[in-house]
């Protein structure tokens, strides 16, 4: 569902609530869960009257950074998308990150199967966290912050076509008009 928001002109692109409740759930999981797990280890090494290795418990907290890793890039797979005619906001760990039209560099559907249709896009960027440049590196081959547009995504052809608009614009002002 495409709802307009408080700013007049700008268009809210939402995933289905289950996805939504996915991502949220995924996100307060990466900063509960790997901390839970690593205190839960040493706790019980540590009750075991074992002698703990400064290594293994480098290890441990190593491996839960990852896990915490590991699920916020699952949880943002799906963000909330805010498209006006002058920047896309994209959600992301309930921060609004903006994106003007000058700071999109490409957008890349993601292949599939020949023959078939893309159902998601690389959307590759200037703006976003360093944390956004795993999305380019798994997805995009980018070495720029990227975000994943999927097809579940309301209205998602007027966002696509709102970004390639941009980036069509951005291509003639760089390209010279013929001598």
């Amino acid at each position: 569902m495409n709802q307009p928001s408080s700013d007049l002109g700008t268009r809210i692109h939402r995933y289905p609530g289950y996805l939504r409740i996915f991502s949220l759930l995924f996100n307060i999981l990466a900063f509960v869960y790997p901390p839970y797990l690593a205190i839960r280890t040493l706790s019980r090494a540590m009750a075991s009257g074992a002698q703990i290795h400064p290594l293994a418990v480098v290890m441990i907290v190593l491996l839960a950074a990852s896990l915490c890793l590991v699920l916020l890039l699952t949880a943002n797979f799906f963000p909330e998308v805010h498209a006006s005619h002058s920047a896309i906001q994209v959600r992301f760990l309930w921060h609004t990150l903006t994106v003007r039209p000058a700071e999109l560099t490409a957008l890349k559907p993601v292949p599939t199967l020949p023959g078939m249709k893309p159902s998601s896009w690389v959307v590759a960027t200037t703006a976003l966290t360093p944390f956004h440049r795993l999305y380019g590196f798994v997805y995009g081959f980018w070495s720029h912050p990227s975000f994943m547009i999927y097809g579940l995504i309301s209205e998602r052809d007027d966002l696509l076509r709102t970004m390639e608009d941009w980036l069509h614009r951005r291509a003639e002002q760089v390209t010279p008009p013929p001598a």
